[in-house]
């Protein structure tokens, strides 16, 4: 469960208080609250479903280990474009377009390509290696980010198939 661990976001560490499922929900007033691409992650039995303003809402068997809206009292500072689950499954990766990465549970911050984007590129997707020691970012430009064990082997922009 995510009741022993803590919240990475941006570099900072957060206590066990944002990493329990008893965190209280965040209300959103309707114009708040974007829902038009709202971003599924399965477990077992449930799901997470994340709107682009950061905030996490747990269903079924899955746990909430808190989400970027709590975190920092307020929506994201750039629309979440990704969210992918650890091995595990007791923690998530919460990508924003401008390749800020915010970690949850048991995530492990490796880095991100948060200020390493061309004008104009943006962050798309997130994926966890098997191991959970590593992860990749993809941007719209084709490009590939290699972090902790993940393997960086190769990417559109590399053999010029992206698409500028």
């Amino acid at each position: 469960g995510g009741d022993s661990g803590s919240t990475n976001l941006g570099g900072v560490t957060f206590g066990d208080t944002l990493a329990t499922s008893t965190t209280a929900p965040v209300v959103r007033t309707p114009t708040q609250l974007r829902v038009d691409t709202p971003i599924v992650v399965p477990t077992q039995n449930g799901y997470w479903m994340i709107g682009r303003d950061g905030t996490v809402t747990a269903f079924g068997d899955a746990e909430h280990f808190g989400d970027v809206v709590t975190a920092l009292a307020d929506a994201a500072r750039r629309p979440v474009v990704a969210m992918t689950a650890t091995t595990s499954g007791d923690g998530y990766l919460i990508l924003a377009d401008d390749g800020l990465l915010y970690f949850f549970g048991d995530a492990v911050d490796g880095g991100s390509i948060q200020g390493q984007l061309a004008d104009g590129e943006a962050a798309t997707a997130v994926s966890v290696t098997p191991s959970g020691n590593g992860y990749w970012t993809f941007t719209d430009r084709g490009r590939v980010e290699a972090f902790g064990d993940a393997d960086h082997l190769g990417d559109l922009a590399q053999i010029g198939r992206a698409h500028v």
